[in-house]
């Protein structure tokens, strides 16, 4: 376990996009926000905006846990750019730096070193970029309740706990849920960063995207494309999460309870773990056989 701890260490030393993504987003946000508020925007909130989104279809608890949705959506969307980037080139850059040979003498695992690159990915990763979301979250909504100069009545439900908990509670099922929907894609990226002779993130596109073509050019079907842009996405069950997020034209923007046996029922997401668990054992397997210095 202290030995997995430092391998962890080790990629948070070495892999900067991990913590520079987020930080350079949370920054980017945060001064968009300052400047659009403070410089862009004249006079204050008005209180036929509060009576609107009384009478609207959202309501104003609503419209609170969006606003915190809306800034934490941006920064899902860095993290999976900076997830794939990473494990495209985690595997592929020891071996062009020849620091595996480093790592190599060392009395670690093959297994340990690619479980703890995953574990990187889909765990530290999502955290870091977590905090970040809160703190901008937290500046946004400061920012925005002293120049706006929000009534109480919107004031209290901005800061309320239980409107806080509840984005933040829909965060984690929301990133959580999609990092198990995409782990098949993580892991194939993975498996290619262990045996690209260069260019690993080319290559990871390039295999699927070849393969569909050649089945829309010899089947005249794309169930392969299909898969892997759903895999970007979130699973059927959760667009019942238009349940989670609750788009509808009847009721608007409701935030219900996420359908949480939907998920586990489903037997795509299992079949895709399946998958994942194969291929990461497969860049386990490269990894040990490659030879080093090649």
């Amino acid at each position: 376990m202290n030995t997995f701890k430092w391998l962890i260490r080790r990629e948070f030393w070495e892999s900067r996009t991990a913590w520079v993504a987020p930080v350079a987003t949370a920054l980017i946000l945060i001064a968009v926000t300052l400047l659009g508020l403070f410089y862009g925007i004249e006079g204050s909130f008005s209180g036929e905006i509060l009576g609107q989104i009384n009478t609207s279809s959202v309501g104003v608890n609503d419209a609170a846990i969006a606003g915190l949705v809306v800034i934490a959506a941006t920064f899902f969307v860095v993290l999976q750019i900076s997830q794939y980037a990473y494990l495209a080139d985690c595997l592929y850059s020891e071996r062009k730096d020849r620091s595996i040979l480093f790592w190599k003498s060392l009395p670690i695992s093959d297994r340990a070193t690619v479980l703890s690159k995953l574990f990187f990915a889909l765990v530290v990763m999502p955290v870091l970029a977590a905090c970040c979301v809160l703190i901008t979250q937290v500046v946004v909504y400061a920012a925005a309740s002293i120049k706006l100069g929000m009534p109480a009545q919107l004031l209290s439900v901005m800061w309320a706990p239980a409107t806080w908990a509840k984005a933040i509670g829909f965060g984690i099922f929301e990133c959580i849920t999609a990092e198990l929907w995409a782990l098949p894609l993580m892991a194939w990226v993975l498996m290619v960063s262990a045996f690209a002779p260069r260019s690993p993130t080319l290559i990871a596109l390039l295999v699927p995207a070849g393969a569909a073509l050649v089945e829309n050019l010899l089947f005249g079907t794309s169930r392969i494309g299909a898969w892997v842009i759903a895999r970007m996405g979130m699973p059927q069950a959760v667009g019942s999460s238009a349940k989670a997020i609750g788009i509808s034209s009847k009721e608007g923007l409701m935030f219900t309870p996420p359908d949480i046996a939907g998920i586990l029922t489903n037997p795509s997401l299992w079949i895709g773990l399946g998958v994942a668990a194969l291929l990461v054992a497969g860049a386990i397997e490269i990894r040990r056989r490659r030879d080093p210095s090649a």
